[in-house]
C-alpha cells in the first residue's frame, strides 16, 4: 500500500481515546495528539450528520465484499446451481470457485495502492466498484464453468483493489475520536454483508429457475454512489491541494467554520507527512535488524492465522450441516445465518473490548478457545457420522450432530470476538513506521494466500 495509506492506519489507534499507542518517532504522544483527543465535535451537528451518510456509502465497500463471500456459501448447496454447472457441493471444482476470489486479490494487491495513490481513495473505491459490477454482469449471463470462474476473479480482484482505498478513506475523513470505532465497524460490515447475503439466498431459494442462484450474485449497489463522496483530506493535501483539504475538514468537522480542531488536524497531516517513508514499497529496511524481522513475522503470522484458524469451515457450513443430517437446503441456510448473526454481535463486542483488554490477551484467549471449540465440534461430527465418510448419512447420531452445530457456533463467536477486530488493528500497530507500508502489503498478500489455500483444500477434504 502507499505511504499515505499505511500512515493513516496506525492513526486509528493513536487517536483513540482508549488506546495507548505511542508516537513512532518519540515514543510519547505529541501535544497535538493529546489536544485533538480532548476536542469534541457535536455528534448531531449538520456536518457530522452529513459525515454519517458519507461513512455509510464508504462502508458499502466492505459490505459488498462480505456479501460476495457469503453469497457463494449460500448458493453452493442449491440443487439448481449444482445441476447447471454439473458439480457437487464439495470437491475440486467447488474449491476452485471459492479460491478464485482470494487468488485474484493476490494477483492485483500491488495495483491497489497505485490506483488509490494516483486517483485518490474515492477513485480507488470507484474503480473497484466498477470491476465488481463487471463481475456481476458476467454471472448474470454465465453459460459455463469458465464464465463463473471469470466472475469470481473479477469480484475478487475488485476486493483486492478496494482494500488499500476504503480503510484509509474512513480513517482520514473521520474526527480523531471516531477513528478507532470506524476501524472496528469496517470489519463488522463484512459480517453484515455475510448475513444479508444468506438472507437473500433463503428467499431466492424458492425460485424454481436459475435466477435462484443468479439473482443474489448480480446485486451490486456501490458504484453509482461512491463518486459523489468527498475526497480524503489527507490525499488532497499530499497532492498539492491544501485548500480543498481545508474545505473538506471545515465542512464535515467544523460545521462550515474554520475551528481550532480543523487547524490542528491540518497541522497533524503536515507533521505526519514529514515523518512518513518516501517509498511506497521499501524492502531494504523491511527486516534488516532482528527487531524488525520479529515485528514483520508477527504481522505475517497474524495475517495467516486469521485465515487458517478453522474459519474456512464456516464458508462450507451448509455441507457440514448436510453431513450431520440436515438435508433441506432451507434448513442449511438458516443454520448458516444463525452463527453469522451471532458472529456479528461478538465482533462488535470484540471491537469494544480490544482497547480495554489489550490485543495480546484477546489473541491468546481467542486462539485457545477457538482450538477447544473446533476440536470438540469435529469430535462430535465424527461421532455423529459413526465412522462413515459419505456425504449423506441416513443413520447418524442426533445428539452428537447437535453438539457439532453448537460447538461450531461457539467457535465462530469466539473467532469473531478475537480475530475479526484484531486482524485489521494488530499488524499496523506492531510494525514500525518505516516498515508499515511494505509490511502491511505483505501481510495482506499472506492473508489472501492463506485464504486461497484454505478455500481450495477444505472442500476436497470433505
Amino acid at each position: 500500500m502507499s505511504t499515505e495509506q499505511r500512515e493513516s492506519l496506525p492513526r486509528t489507534e493513536t487517536d483513540s481515546t482508549k488506546n495507548n499507542v505511542l508516537n513512532d518517532s518519540t515514543g510519547t504522544r505529541t501535544e497535538d495528539e493529546k489536544s485533538l483527543q480532548e476536542e469534541h465535535i457535536d455528534p448531531l451537528s449538520p456536518g457530522m450528520i452529513k459525515l454519517y451518510g458519507v461513512w455509510s456509502v464508504a462502508l458499502l465497500a466492505t459490505f459488498m465484499a462480505g456479501y460476495g463471500t457469503s453469497s457463494m456459501t449460500a448458493i453452493n448447496p442449491m440443487p439448481i446451481y449444482q445441476d447447471f454447472f454439473r458439480f457437487a457441493d464439495v470437491g475440486v471444482s467447488t474449491g476452485l470457485v471459492f479460491a478464485m476470489w482470494p487468488l485474484a486479490a493476490c494477483c492485483l494487491f500491488w495495483l491497489g495502492p497505485i490506483i488509490a495513490d494516483r486517483l485518490g481513495r474515492r477513485g480507488g473505491m470507484f474503480v473497484s466498484s466498477l470491476i465488481y459490477m463487471l463481475g456481476t454482469c458476467l454471472v448474470a449471463f454465465a453459460k459455463n464453468f469458465g464464465m463463473l470462474l471469470a466472475e469470481r476473479f473479477f469480484i475478487g480482484g475488485a476486493v483486492g483493489l478496494m482494500q488499500p482505498a476504503a480503510p484509509p478513506y474512513l480513517v482520514e475523513l473521520a474526527p480523531p475520536l471516531n477513528r478507532g470505532l470506524l476501524t472496528g465497524l469496517f470489519n463488522c460490515c463484512w459480517l453484515l454483508g455475510n448475513a444479508i447475503a444468506t438472507m437473500v439466498c433463503i428467499g431466492t431459494n424458492r425460485i424454481k429457475s436459475n435466477w435462484a442462484w443468479r439473482l443474489p450474485l448480480v446485486i451490486s449497489i456501490m458504484a453509482s454512489t461512491v463518486w459523489f463522496l468527498p475526497e480524503s483530506p489527507r490525499w488532497l493535501y499530499v497532492h498539492g491541494k491544501p485548500e480543498e483539504a481545508r474545505k473538506v475538514l471545515v465542512k464535515y468537522h467544523g460545521n462550515g467554520i474554520y475551528t481550532p480542531i480543523v487547524a490542528k488536524e491540518l497541522d497533524q497531516i503536515m507533521l505526519s507527512l514529514n515523518s512518513a517513508p518516501q517509498k511506497m514499497f521499501d524492502y531494504a529496511n523491511l527486516a534488516n535488524t532482528r527487531a524488525k524481522a520479529y515485528r514483520l513475522a508477527l504481522a505475517l503470522i497474524m495475517g495467516a492465522a486469521g485465515q487458517l484458524s478453522g474459519n474456512t469451515l464456516m464458508i462450507f457450513a451448509p455441507s457440514l450441516y448436510k453431513q450431520v443430517g440436515m438435508t433441506s437446503v432451507k434448513q442449511q441456510l438458516i443454520m448458516t445465518l444463525i452463527p453469522t448473526l451471532i458472529g456479528l454481535i461478538f465482533a462488535i463486542i470484540g471491537t469494544y473490548c480490544s482497547d480495554r483488554l489489550g490485543r495480546r490477551k484477546m489473541l491468546i484467549w481467542g486462539t485457545l478457545l477457538c482450538g477447544i471449540f473446533l476440536s470438540l465440534g469435529m469430535t462430535c461430527s465424527a461421532i455423529s457420522l459413526k465412522g462413515q465418510t459419505s456425504i449423506s448419512v441416513s443413520n447418524y447420531n442426533h445428539k452428537a450432530a447437535k453438539g457439532t452445530i453448537g460447538f461450531l457456533i461457539l467457535f465462530y463467536a469466539t473467532y469473531a470476538w478475537s480475530y475479526i477486530p484484531l486482524v485489521a488493528t494488530y499488524p499496523p500497530e506492531v510494525l514500525s513506521m518505516e516498515q508499515r507500508s511494505t509490511g502491511m502489503g505483505l501481510m495482506v498478500l499472506t492473508l489472501n494466500l492463506s485464504s486461497a489455500m484454505g478455500q481450495l483444500t477444505t472442500p476436497i477434504g470433505e
